[in-house]
């Protein structure tokens, strides 16, 4: 288990609970599992340049965005249409049992595109990325609940309280939930809803 001294069991076991109920995807559609290998280093007019602590973060931000603009169109701009999605970052340093960085994480599939054309689109962008590496998984997530406590595992985690990328967290179901829990205090500053968004 790759916990920083700061992180005990008990506060671990909280941010992970906390970790599940911001992630909960029960009413997704058609979730898929995804998992996203990342490069140590490529290469750029000859010379190789070597990951920062941000690139990988930078790296899925752009990917979703990518992938967002290919399924809404004008509509991820006009609308902010964004596809749900949650990823956790994972990787073993130590030399013994290094394991190679890689997001696991889960999209809500629109319905109005197959399962295939979904896996090619996620599989080109991200081999497109200059971290991106050829290791691309994406499947039916079959078992929800069951994949959503394996990539929120402790294992293979540099920090756990880090682990969960909130630059590219998006969930409604999570959001939906949020607020109904608040009583506003002034309906009339409510969020306007959008037009749906539509593939």
């Amino acid at each position: 288990m790759d916990i920083t001294h700061y992180e005990s069991k008990p506060i671990l076991k909280r941010i992970r609970d906390n970790y599940k109920e911001m992630c909960a995807i029960d009413d997704w559609i058609n979730p898929v599992a995804v998992t996203l290998t990342l490069k140590y280093c490529y290469y750029f007019s000859g010379k190789r340049i070597w990951r920062n602590p941000s690139d990988y973060e930078k790296t899925l931000k752009h990917f979703l965005k990518v992938l967002n603009g290919k399924v809404y169109g004008r509509g991820w701009k006009k609308y902010g249409c964004r596809l749900s999605a949650i990823f956790f970052f994972e990787e073993r340093t130590d030399i013994a049992r290094r394991v190679r960085p890689h997001f696991h994480g889960c999209i809500d599939r629109p319905p109005t595109i197959s399962e295939e054309q979904f896996q090619v689109l996620i599989e080109t962008i991200w081999s497109n990325l200059d971290f991106g590496y050829h290791q691309v998984r994406v499947d039916t997530c079959n078992n929800r609940n069951g994949w959503l406590s394996y990539i929120s595992k402790f294992r293979t985690k540099v920090a756990f309280a880090d682990a969960l990328d909130l630059q590219s967290f998006h969930n409604p179901t999570w959001l939906r939930r949020a607020k109904v829990e608040q009583t506003p205090q002034n309906p009339a500053t409510e969020t306007v809803r959008q037009p749906k968004c539509r593939p």
